[in-house]
Parts: C-alpha cells; sequence; structure tokens
C-alpha cells in the first residue's frame, strides 16, 4: 500500500481507496467490460477534485468548464497502473474512467472516498462531491478500506431541484434538468424548463445546496486551466473537440442555446 500510496501522491491524485471488485457486480452493460480478465479480485477508486472557483455569468455545470475530464482522469490512473505493474510484475492493472463496466459510485463508497448523497453521488470530506470517479480494477490482494458513512439526509438537495428528480423513490431521471440539456429531443414542456432552468448543459443546483459541498479549489491543474463557464454560439463554431460535452454534437447545444435565447426563463 505504501507503493501505491506513493504512486497516487506523484500523479497528483489526492483521495483513493481500495473495495472489494464484488461491488461491481453485476457489471454494467458496456463493451470496455471484456477487457477486463479473469480473476480481478480488487477495485482501486480514485477521485479527482474539479471546482475551480466561481463565474459571474454560467450556463455549463462546473465539470464541464475545463479540459475533458475523460483523458485527464485515464492518463493519471495510467501512470498509476504504469508505476503497479513495476512492482507487481504478476499482477493486472487496468484503469477505467466514467466511460466503463464499474459501478463507481458503489464502488467509491465501498473504498471509504465518501458517502453517497441523496442526490446520487459521492460527497468526499475534502472536496465535496465536486470530484471525478476513477477505477483500477486489478487481481493484487491490496488491504480493503474502510467504507464510507451515510448522508445526513438535510434535504437541501431535493429542495433545491428545480424539477422535482430527487424523489424520496430514487432519482427521476425524466425530471432532471442535467438528463432534458442532454435529451435529444425535448417535448414544448421539456423546453420551457430547460429555458426555466438556464442551463445549456448540465445541472450544479442539488450540489450548491448540499451544506457538506466545501469549495475548496481543486489540486489538478488540467481543471484548472482553460476554463470556460459560459457556452455561445460562436464557440460551436469554433469547435468542441476538447470538451467534456463535444461528443453529442453541436447540433443538440445550438437547441439548447436557441431554446435560452428565444424563450422567457
Amino acid at each position: 500500500m505504501e507503493r501505491l500510496e506513493a504512486l497516487f501522491r506523484e500523479a497528483g491524485i489526492p483521495l483513493w481507496g481500495v473495495c472489494d471488485y464484488r461491488q461491481t457486480l453485476p457489471l454494467l452493460p458496456c463493451r470496455k467490460a471484456k477487457l477486463i480478465p479473469p480473476g480481478a479480485s480488487r477495485v482501486v477508486m480514485a477521485a479527482f477534485p474539479y471546482y475551480a472557483g466561481e463565474a459571474q455569468h454560467s450556463n455549463l455545470a462546473r465539470y464541464a468548464w475545463g479540459e475533458d475530464y475523460h483523458g485527464v482522469c485515464l492518463g493519471l490512473l495510467e501512470q498509476v497502473c504504469k508505476g503497479m505493474r513495476l512492482s507487481h510484475p504478476d499482477c493486472f492493472f487496468l484503469p477505467f474512467a466514467d466511460d466503463s463496466p464499474i459501478r463507481e459510485v458503489r464502488c467509491a463508497v465501498a473504498a471509504g472516498l465518501g458517502l453517497l448523497g441523496d442526490h446520487g453521488m459521492v460527497i468526499t470530506p475534502a472536496y465535496g462531491a465536486y470530484v471525478f470517479l476513477g477505477a483500477i480494477v486489478t487481481d493484487c490482494p491490496l488491504p480493503l478500506s474502510i467504507p464510507g458513512g451515510e448522508c445526513p439526509h438535510c434535504g437541501r438537495c431535493r429542495r433545491a431541484c428545480p424539477g422535482g428528480a430527487l424523489a424520496e423513490e430514487g432519482l427521476r431521471r425524466e425530471c432532471c434538468l442535467s438528463f432534458l440539456t442532454q435529451k435529444k429531443r425535448l417535448t414544448p414542456e421539456e423546453e420551457a424548463r430547460v429555458a426555466a432552468g438556464g442551463m445549456a448543459w448540465g445541472c450544479d443546483r442539488c450540489l450548491e445546496a448540499c451544506p457538506l459541498n466545501p469549495k475548496r479549489l481543486t489540486p489538478l491543474a488540467p481543471f484548472r486551466a482553460s476554463l470556460h463557464p459560459l457556452l455561445t454560439e460562436e464557440d460551436l463554431a469554433a469547435g468542441l473537440e476538447s470538451r467534456a460535452y463535444a461528443y453529442k454534437g453541436t447540433a443538440l447545444l445550438a437547441r439548447n442555446l436557441k431554446i435560452l435565447k428565444e424563450m422567457p426563463q
């Protein structure tokens, strides 16, 4: 574990822990599931803080202000894996970041990174829920971490949700503003919700309302650089290849901007 601690420190990743691989089962349907070799026994979970301050005007969720996190997180995890492969040549170390078969939130709580919030995200003690999650699947018999605790259920995230998506029985995805900004086709009622929310992509209302979400700046330089909190039509014309929302294409984002511009908020 000392070697792993040193590697995470060298990579600049401040939060990590280990859980049993069985926490991932059943794996999420994903083409990458076939990459996991037989014998997996541990998942090393990592949290990457991304909070980079405030902006006077923004129509993007904070996680989308900077560089696309997928490549950044995966690159840092691969750096850790490379070091572990050298010190444990008989074991495999396979990194994943977000688009993976790993049940990241469940595993992060089991690995002791934080507690499960009523908004469905992991709340870490140091950085709140302003974190990306990544995982390393391995057959190395690493010691397990102590699981995280429970959300105090204060209800602030539920009350702050503009669509009432955080119901007692679980997330009502069709009511979530973040989901609506990414939905391919919207009804007139859903367009009105997007307009009222004022967001071209995502939503931070539940995070902003959480009393356990400290506004502590990220120590990771890639998430402090090239910040662009306000999406415009000019941005769409210039290209979005380096942004987390680029995979949806410009047509959907242009629609959202049109809704925000033309409908009363």
